[in-house]
Order: C-alpha cells, then structure tokens, then sequence
C-alpha cells in the first residue's frame, strides 16, 4: 500500500504569491451614513465599532501572512527532503 505524495512547488509558490499580493489590497475603507436621525452615542458607538474592525482586520492580514511565510518554509523542505531521497534512490 504505498502511495506517492506529490507536491508542485511551483504551482504553489504562484499561489502564495498571488494571496500575498491581494493582502495589500486589503484595507479598511468605511462611510457611517445616517438619515439625521441618529444620536450622537450611535455615532460614536459605529466608530468605536469601526476601529475594532480596523484591528481585527489588520491583525487578521498579518496572521495571514505569517502563513504564507510558513508555506513557502514548507515547499522548500519538501523540496529539500525529495532532492534528498532522490539522491538517496540513485546511489549518490
């Protein structure tokens, strides 16, 4: 029962590449409208909102590219890792 792992580094390092470029066009952009009706506390309170979003988002842009990070490591040990057993197959 063996079955073969494969990985196309390539194909993925495109894709980190891609997901690591759209990340910089991942901004918070927000406009409160109201009808007039609305009372100064609400008006704070979307802002207080807003800010938290803000932070939630940029924290979240962050850990995204941390793992980005972490899958580029991973390609290279992979590849690292299948030069090595190759090598290992061919006698050298």
């Amino acid at each position: 029962m063996s079955e073969e792992i494969s990985l196309k580094p390539t194909r993925v390092r495109n894709k980190m590449d891609r997901l690591s470029s759209h990340l910089d066009g991942v901004t918070p952009e927000y406009a409160v409208a109201f009808d007039g009706r609305s009372e100064l506390d609400t008006i704070k309170e979307a802002e207080k909102n807003m800010k938290a979003m803000e932070s939630l988002l940029q924290s979240y842009k962050a850990l995204l590219q941390k793992n980005v990070e972490q899958v580029y490591r991973v390609v290279e040990q992979y590849e690292e890792a299948d030069q090595q057993v190759s090598r290992q197959i061919k006698g050298g």
